[in-house]
């Protein structure tokens, strides 16, 4: 606070010195005064004390320092405003990680730590079981190595043998072809093939020939065929596709109107469950009050004695009992009533509340309707509801501001009260007109708008029924029986936590009665509209049954709509699915039947083909039987000596393709070992893998077990640092309200600055006017002499209404003559220097174009 009243008192002492600048330079302005018209009816004005060019730089100077000071103002709050936005951050992580360790010590009970724990003995136990599964897959593993090992033997074995069978078909293949040389050699081997290949192809030419003519018959049929069955399937994918267009149509339709259908019932159901939910919000429990209370209570009002009292208390214990309270006699049972007949919405319930010290208008406004609602049940049960509770917008601002500035931990602070009162006007002198009543309550570390009204409704129960203490003060301001000061007409409710960790709730009113006597007898400024007042509880509650009631007449609609849209939806597909299976059906017929070629053309060239290769093998068969006959029985020895080598040949062959076989299936069986091996390796990279992750999902396991057992530690350690952020934001905040509060004063001196400025620059501007408009004076003076003295009348030359020279009488009488205004110096005051019209121009253009700027970069900011 000392140094906020330092920081004051320098920024008091800038707006002194910027007031005696401005003072000073419009004082050199105003100094200005017209002297005595001077000759030619020109009343152009001199000055006593005269502005210099001296005067008008150190104002040009001042301007540029005051923006300057601007300018660095702006910066430094630009930069305090970030180090703000910078510490907002900060804290809003640091709710969020206390948000977070909340949810882990509601997490933290006994139970869940127990489940924790039961968890990281199955993950043990399912880490052990992977490791075993994957030292049986390593061992898995050696076996099918080993068999690879073996089965390369055994390939390497069969190899080895099927070489040596090789070597020795090649040198009965070797024997063959020295007895096929031999018989070559008499030149019957040619005959004798020839004669056998002659035999074999004329065979072969005879059943090709009467194969390809029954084949040539068989297309023709199967041609006939193909093209009744194309024509067929022709017809069926027309009228197919017809039909799957029109269910394409019909699904395309039945989409639509499904998707309509659902978006429309989506929307009535969310309506219907915000409609629901707000009107569960509002619905609420009134208290019961027991037999003879309002009389009894009317009957201490008219005559307040201890024995109306006494019967008083003893009707109010019945309500105290009724509300839950488990002593009628208050003493612990002041903070709470554990069997509360109130029943909290669920959607309160949700409504956490982020600051008891600075609840939103949303939520204020909420708890304070829900109040008057109470306070205006019982008025109505008394009788006197023709005056009701109204929740009153500036009262609620009052009732938050009394209960921001409070510090009392037990009851009124009436400091607090008489500060905000004299605020909005609603006081008599230092006297504060306004009525509270608070009650207070324990509160959790979590509290929601169902906590709040908790608290309201056992406030009302208290201040009506365990009030004899207070000789039933809160009791008679609620009721209204006092008609002469109805207190409690226009209120706002609010609340704060005090240091005892207790939630004090503030009743602050005031009613028609003190405003109208503040405002017509006083004269004050009362600042409490009384026409801006809430919705009772009990209007807002049949908008919302009214709202309910329609939505829920959409929503079954709206269900209704939907549920037939997807059967038509579902049928129209299923109908469309068909519709398209045959017809790709119907197509693939179709084509299926369309790629079958022709065979007629294909049978009749094979057929000729086979006739012309009959006849040509006939011939040949006939020639080389021939030639066979003449052979001598010499050859048929030689004949005999190669068929036995060809045997023994075939024999070997034999041999080695069972051999070959045998390598083959080795190798067969080589690969399926390697197969199996690549199969385990793979196993046990799973085995492997599984293991790892067991590790890992075990660790974590442990890990929240430890985050359990230390919720409540980490709990504390983000609440210390959160509040640790929110001092450096307080901070952050201060800093940066002394600079706009130094901004504002730096922009108010700078417009001061620039006022006298141009005041000071427009009386520079009729100062050089006036000197110009003397020369002239003075010229024309000369001039109208000089011509008179010649002995001739002179004669003035007007412009814009003006004289411009003079001239002899007969040029006089020239039409239309053609002004050529002189150059003209003109002398700056107390310098000695002279400068051009040109220079008075550019130095008025430069002035203005920097105050233009000024203003320019003042409206940007």
């Amino acid at each position: 606070m000392e140094m906020m009243k330092e920081v004051k008192k320098v920024l008091l002492a800038s707006a002194v010195a910027t007031a005696a600048i401005g003072a000073t330079t419009q004082a050199s302005a105003e100094e200005l005064k017209p002297t005595e018209p001077i000759s030619g009816g020109q009343q152009k004005s001199v000055t006593k004390k005269t502005v210099t060019e001296t005067d008008v730089a150190i104002s040009q100077g001042n301007v540029e320092q005051a923006n300057s000071v601007v300018q660095n103002q702006e910066e430094i709050v630009n930069s305090n405003q970030n180090e703000v936005n910078d510490a907002e951050r900060v804290v809003e992580k640091a709710t969020e990680a206390v948000t977070q360790a909340e949810k882990l010590v509601q997490e933290a009970t006994p139970k869940n730590i127990q489940n924790a724990e039961q968890i990281v003995a199955e993950k043990q136990d399912a880490e052990k079981k992977a490791q075993e599964e994957l030292s049986s897959a390593e061992e898995q593993q050696k076996l099918a190595e080993k068999n690879v090992t073996d089965q390369e033997a055994s390939v390497k074995k069969a190899t080895k043998k099927l070489a040596d069978k090789t070597e020795e078909v090649t040198d009965s293949e070797q024997i063959v072809a020295e007895k096929q040389a031999i018989l070559d050699g008499t030149g019957v081997a040619g005959i004798v093939a020839n004669a056998e290949a002659a035999e074999r192809n004329l065979e072969m030419s005879e059943k090709a020939e009467s194969q390809a003519r029954q084949e040539l018959e068989l297309a023709k049929e199967a041609d006939d065929q193909r093209a009744s069955k194309l024509k067929q399937a022709e017809e069926e994918v027309t009228t197919t596709e017809a039909t799957r267009l029109v269910k394409a149509e019909e699904l395309a339709q039945a989409t639509t109107h499904a998707v309509n259908a659902e978006n429309q019932y989506r929307v009535a159901k969310e309506n219907l469950s915000k409609a629901q939910s707000i009107l569960d919000s509002l619905t609420t429990t009134s208290i019961t009050y027991p037999a003879g209370y309002v009389e009894a209570l009317k009957a201490y009002f008219n005559n307040p004695t201890e024995e109306n009292s006494n019967k008083l208390q003893e009707i109010a214990k019945k309500g105290m009992t009724a509300a839950g309270f488990s002593s009628p006699d208050g003493g612990e049972t002041y903070y709470g009533n554990p069997t509360s007949p109130f029943k909290q919405s669920e959607a309160d319930k949700k409504t956490v509340i982020a600051d008891v010290n600075h609840l939103s208008a949303e939520v204020q406004d909420e708890l304070a309707i829900f109040n008057a609602h109470l306070i205006n049940d019982f008025r109505r049960l008394m009788g006197t509801d023709d005056l009701p509770v109204l929740v009153n917008r500036d009262m609620q601002k009052v009732a938050q501001k009394a209960s921001q500035l409070s510090t009392n931990q037990y009851g009124h602070d009436l400091d607090a009260l008489n500060t905000v009162a004299k605020e909005v006007g609603l006081n008599q002198g230092n006297q504060g007109l306004l009525a509270e009543n608070i009650g207070f309550q324990n509160a959790d570390d979590v509290v929601t708008l169902a906590d709040l009204k908790q608290q309201a409704y056992n406030n009302m129960v208290m201040m009506l029924f365990y009030d004899k203490h207070a000789d039933w003060g809160h009791a008679l301001n609620f009721a209204g029986l006092d008609r002469k000061s109805v207190t409690l007409q226009y209120i706002g409710v609010a609340t704060r936590k005090t240091d005892l960790s207790l939630i004090a709730m503030h009743y602050v009113g005031t009613d028609s009665k003190t405003i109208d006597l503040l405002k017509n007898g006083f004269h004050q400024n009362v600042k409490v509209d009384t026409k801006n007042n809430l919705a009772s509880l009990q209007e807002r509650i049949q908008v919302a049954r009214n709202s309910v009631a329609q939505a829920q007449d959409t929503y079954e609609t709206a269900k209704t709509n939907h549920k037939d849209a997807q059967a038509r939806k579902e049928q129209a597909q299923t109908e469309y699915t068909q519709a398209e299976v045959t017809t790709q059906n119907a197509v693939t017929n179709r084509n299926d039947i369309q790629n079958i070629a022709l065979k007629t053309p294909e049978a009749e060239a094979k057929l000729k083909r086979a006739e012309a290769n009959l006849k040509k093998a006939s011939l040949e068969n006939k020639q080389a039987q021939e030639a066979l006959e003449q052979l001598n029985a010499d050859v048929q020895n030689k004949r005999e000596v190669l068929a036995l080598a060809k045997d023994k040949l075939a024999e070997k062959q034999t041999e080695w393709k069972s051999l070959n076989e045998a390598l083959t299936a080795e190798k067969e069986a080589l690969l399926a070992k390697q197969g199996e091996l690549t199969r385990i390796k793979e196993l046990v990279l799973n085995r492997q893998a599984l293991l790892s992750e067991s590790t890992e999902s075990l660790k974590a396991s442990k890990e929240r077990v430890e985050v359990l057992k230390n919720a409540p530690q980490l709990l504390e350690k983000a609440k210390v640092n959160l509040e640790a952020a929110q001092e450096v934001l307080k901070e952050k905040k201060s800093v940066l309200e002394l600079a706009l509060e130094k901004l504002e004063i730096a922009k108010a001196e700078q417009r001061k600055v620039l006022e006298a400025h141009k005041e000071l620059l427009s009386a520079y501007r009729d100062y050089l006017e006036t000197q110009q408009e003397i020369e002239h004076q003075k010229e024309l003076t000369v001039q109208k002499a000089s011509i008179e003295q010649e002995g001739t009348q002179s004669t003035p030359v007007l412009q814009n209404g003006k004289t411009a020279k003079y001239v002899h009488e007969q040029v006089a009488k020239v039409k239309d003559p053609v002004y050529q205004a002189p150059v003209a110096t003109y002398e700056l005051p107390k310098t000695g220097e002279k400068s051009s019209s040109l220079w008075l121009l550019g130095m008025v253009t430069v002035s203005l174009l920097s105050l233009l700027k000024i203003k320019r970069e003042s409206k940007e900011n």
